[in-house]
């Protein structure tokens, strides 16, 4: 080290040693921004899925913010885990065709990242994605990203995640009228779920409830018996609904004071424990079958007073056509008494009910219109696979510097007009399902 002639001390270095040293501290000057930017990446996205268990509309208008920010970073777990969250909100929010957009997108950055946990985040985003697909009848989708889903479960060698991926599975099959592949499928994972588990009464549930339909009671009973025998506090409803189910098949096999006992059964349940049961519903249902039960077993004013209690929950319930049944039970019920006028007003009050039902029905499908998710879907990926082709052009490409760089602009200017070309040709698909303004 010597005194140099501005006065201050200089270290006396070659070359070699000045680009050695100048290397180091482009290393150490990384090294430091990408410490720095991973912390600031999950300290935004920690903000953001705190207020998520408080203020939903609060995450997605930070979570929007913050991707104006990162939204030049190369940063996989950024946009992976902020399309993953925009997801979700937007699902809770009803707003089913950008929600399948930001889980698709979050998908594509999770296959290129390698941070840890993504091949769990991709295993959840194929099942939350075909969850959306079961709810809008696109089956095929439904099936090919559960398929995904369970794959990644085995290739984590995760139980829980494959179990919970097959049994919604199964539920699309049961949708589609495959119950017997519902019910081959259930019963394949019903040993891998442990028994302190609710997925493990879940499971047994839903085979008493596809058995049922099949008119199998006798399975009905053996799935519906292992349920009660082992209730405990967190299965409350699925044992007083398994009571249900046993005094149902009573009934249809004329055990009447066998199917009273487990209907009755299945009220005490929910007065006890209101908590576990959706507002009325459950106890309507009950009401309605201790009705239906007590007029076959020729107890007229029992069916009257329970049928009348079923009636005074319709308010409080989610308007279903099978809960109008009641109205024509209970016309039925009147005729067989003579009293034709009451016979007549439960017939009016069942026609008008389904015209309205028939109605609401009508602005669902219209509703469902919107969300075309086949289209969303194809729209989607020829967007991506546009822009993964011209990643491929510039990435194998051997030209000389001279000619890269010309073939640059030029995929650069041919990008830019097929973006403009597809995005309109997507916006004009959007705006007529309005999904957009």
């Amino acid at each position: 080290m010597i005194l140099n002639h501005f006065g201050v001390f200089s270290y006396n270095c070659n070359t070699n040693q000045l680009l050695e040293m100048r290397h180091i501290f482009l290393v150490t000057s990384f090294l430091f921004c990408s410490l720095y930017g991973n912390a600031s990446t999950r300290e935004d996205l920690d903000k953001i899925s705190s207020l998520m268990d408080t203020d939903m509309s609060a995450a997605k208008e930070l979570c929007l913010e913050l991707k104006e920010k990162h939204v030049n970073k190369s940063d996989s777990y950024w946009h992976a885990k902020s399309n993953f969250y925009l997801g979700y909100i937007y699902k809770e929010e009803g707003d089913f065709g950008k929600a399948i957009i930001h889980y698709l997108e979050a998908i594509r950055y999770a296959k290129s990242g390698n941070y840890t946990g993504h091949i769990k985040d991709l295993a959840s985003l194929n099942n939350r994605c075909a969850i959306i697909f079961r709810q809008f009848k696109a089956y095929d989708l439904a099936e090919e990203y559960y398929q995904n889903g369970i794959d990644l479960s085995l290739q984590l060698n995760d139980t829980v995640l494959y179990v919970n991926i097959n049994y919604n599975l199964a539920r699309t099959f049961r949708d589609q009228g495959k119950d017997q592949l519902s019910i081959s499928l259930l019963e394949k994972i019903l040993p891998l779920a442990t028994m302190s588990s609710k997925k493990y009464f879940d499971i047994l549930n839903r085979l008493s409830n596809t058995y049922l339909k099949l008119g199998l009671h006798d399975k009905v009973r053996y799935y519906s018996n292992k349920i009660i025998l082992h209730e405990n506090e967190k299965n409350k409803s699925l044992v007083a609904y398994s009571n249900h189910l046993l005094g149902k098949i009573c009934t249809i096999e004329k055990k009447f004071n066998l199917a009273e006992e487990y209907l009755k059964k299945t009220i005490s349940i929910i007065d006890a424990h209101p908590e576990a049961f959706s507002p009325g519903g459950d106890k309507f249902e009950a009401f309605v079958d201790m009705g239906i039960n007590s007029q076959e077993n020729g107890y007229s004013d029992k069916a009257i007073y329970y049928f009348d209690l079923a009636e005074n929950l319709i308010p409080t319930i989610t308007q279903k056509p099978e809960y109008f049944e009641l109205f024509k039970s209970q016309a039925n019920l009147y005729y067989e008494l003579g009293l034709f006028q009451k016979s007549k007003h439960y017939e009016d009050l069942y026609s008008a009910k389904l015209n309205e039902y028939m109605v609401l029905q009508s602005k669902i499908r219209e509703t469902d219109q919107r969300y075309n998710m086949e289209l969303i879907t194809k729209r989607y990926f020829a967007e991506v696979d546009k822009q993964e082709r011209i990643a491929d052009i510039l990435m194998y490409s051997k030209l000389t510097s001279g000619g890269l760089l010309t073939l640059l602009l030029l995929v650069i200017a041919y990008h830019r007009y097929q973006k403009i070309m597809l995005r309109r040709s997507i916006e004009r698909e959007l705006i007529a399902l309005k999904i957009v303004d």
